[in-house]
């Protein structure tokens, strides 16, 4: 089973209507929250942007809808990135080009993402650029009376 996400096109770049599983990932690298992934950029991604199969959807059941006559003559439908499969580094690079053309209404940095295949590597980036920004905004909400997210 491919990922369904983000819209390609339509009805907007990088539209989403849920933030679950990759969606939230999506989401959070885009509003500026995510700085850090532990992966090998190079690695493909089975995505299918939704736009595609809602598409491909609509021209099956026009299809069948027109020429289907029996049983047998019902075709199977099949939609995947396989062929030209998306790697974390293009998506990512899609992503951030789209969300700074259509930016988020709370955007809580600029949205770039850092990879590395090492652990510690990336337990001092998450540190860096994770951790000590959330403490100096929660200090920062502290001090002017501010209820801390």
């Amino acid at each position: 089973r491919e990922g369904v996400t983000i819209a390609n096109k339509e009805p907007v770049p990088a539209w989403i209507d849920n933030l679950t599983g990759f969606n939230g990932v999506i989401a959070a690298i885009s509003r500026g929250l995510i700085h850090t992934v532990r992966l090998n950029s190079r690695y493909a991604l089975d995505l299918v942007p939704v736009d595609h199969l809602v598409n491909l959807t609509l021209a099956a059941a026009m299809s069948t809808a027109v020429g289907v006559k029996t049983s047998e003559d019902i075709m199977v439908y099949h939609c995947s990135s396989s062929e030209h499969p998306f790697k974390f580094q293009d998506l990512f690079k899609i992503l951030v080009k789209a969300t700074s053309r259509n930016p988020f209404n709370r955007m809580y940095w600029y949205p770039f993402i850092i990879y590395t295949r090492n652990p510690r590597a990336a337990a001092i980036l998450d540190f860096l650029l994770h951790y000590i920004p959330c403490v100096l905004v929660d200090g920062a909400l502290m001090v002017v009376g501010s209820k801390r997210k």
